[in-house]
């Protein structure tokens, strides 16, 4: 792999310029790597795509007149069922689907969402898709999911021998087209989930070249341009939940470059660090108005309490280890709500170490009291 690997990056779209440039990232030199150096990622099972080979498995065994389940525990018969033929076989498809929402969903293709989800986007259409269009896409893949998860429940508990040949073959086709779109979906919002994790490193790297300028000053106010440096957690909270979705898609962790991550998660404990004190004031004015070990104790747990209070925000929570492999040694790097936590919390609280008073030395003598010295010096 390369580790120079590089990513472009564009001006934010709410900042006007006057002049439009495009500058590379060394994302290599970002995940701190040396020349030879590789990041692998350990990835994990898609438990949808080994389900939906089972239950279409199960579907051709009992098509074949083969026991589909040695195991499988006999359920009661189903009650209610329609007289009418086609009622019927709606009724038992929809009974195993989950519901006739769920049937209708599946069987229409002229659905916006199911067009949306089988039409070969190129690059820029699925960059350019809306939050509601995305929201919409998540929405109709977990529909598929849980009417897979519940036709493989319903097919386990029931008498294969209650459906007919053509119920069977109907419910085998209806499965395989569900798995075909789903696979279309996983394909299509991991591919955003990738440009996404893109575009939260871009603005990380932004951010982070604003703090690497600031002038600090033990006022607890930095200065950038003669601008107060402002980090929006509204933004932040949404990059952290951007980079998060996407460690935990399968898609993404098969596709993603490791070095990209990595990058990510450096970038993203030194600017969370830089948050949880910058501009706040009041933190610098403890070590004015508290004694030395009271300030810094203080001083750390509200640097621990902003930092906690940021990730709690943050709806997503997955977890990824990324494996740094240097020529003679391995070092694991895990990317998680807690790891990051803890790193930007020891790296804002060294931080703000350096802004303190100097610690009173220990070993500094004692003062004497005026009969000391008189008597050190009459006996001289």
């Amino acid at each position: 792999m390369n580790t120079l690997a590089t990513l472009a990056v564009f001006p934010p779209e709410d900042e006007v310029r006057a002049e439009t440039f495009v500058q590379t990232l060394n994302l290599g030199q970002l995940a701190g790597l040396a020349e030879g150096d590789d990041v692998r990622i350990l990835g994990f099972e898609n438990p949808a795509r080994d389900l939906f080979e089972t239950t279409l498995d199960l579907l051709e065994k009992a098509v074949d007149g083969s026991n589909p389940d040695d195991e499988a525990t006999v359920g009661p018969s189903l009650h209610f069922v329609p007289q009418n033929a086609e009622l019927r076989a709606r009724f038992k498809l929809a009974e195993v689907l989950g519901s006739y929402t769920t049937l209708n969903a599946l069987l229409d293709r002229f659905a916006p969402v199911a067009a949306m989800a089988t039409e070969n986007l190129n690059a820029d259409r699925v960059k350019a898709l809306t939050s509601f269009e995305i929201s919409q896409l998540r929405n109709y893949r977990d529909q598929i999911a849980t009417a897979l998860e519940h036709a493989h429940a319903k097919l386990k508990a029931w008498e294969i021998t209650q459906f007919d040949a053509a119920e069977i073959s109907d419910l085998s086709e209806i499965l395989s087209e569900a798995r075909a779109r789903y696979q279309a979906l996983e394909t299509l919002l991991g591919t955003r989930l990738l440009h996404d994790v893109e575009r939260s490193v871009e603005r990380l790297y932004a951010i982070h070249q604003k703090i690497a300028g600031v002038e600090r000053t033990i006022t607890g106010i930095f200065l950038i341009d003669s601008e107060i440096m402002f980090v929006p957690s509204a933004e932040l909270v949404d990059i952290v939940d951007t980079i998060f979705r996407a460690i935990g898609d399968p898609y993404v962790a098969d596709h993603v470059d490791g070095t990209l991550l990595l990058a990510a998660r450096n970038l993203l404990i030194q600017v969370v660090s830089f948050y949880a004190y910058y501009g706040r004031e009041q933190i610098y004015r403890i070590f004015g108005t508290r004694s030395g070990a009271e300030s810094r104790r203080r001083v750390s747990n509200m640097v621990s309490n902003e930092i906690k209070t940021l990730f709690s925000a943050c709806k997503t929570g997955n977890r990824l280890i990324l494996t740094r492999v240097m020529s003679h040694t391995e070092r694991e790097f895990e990317v998680s709500i807690e790891a990051i936590e803890r790193e930007a919390c020891h790296r804002a609280i060294m931080e703000v170490e350096k802004l303190a008073p100097p610690r009173k030395s220990t070993n500094a003598p004692k003062k004497q009291s005026f009969l000391s010295r008189l008597s050190d010096w009459l006996f001289r």
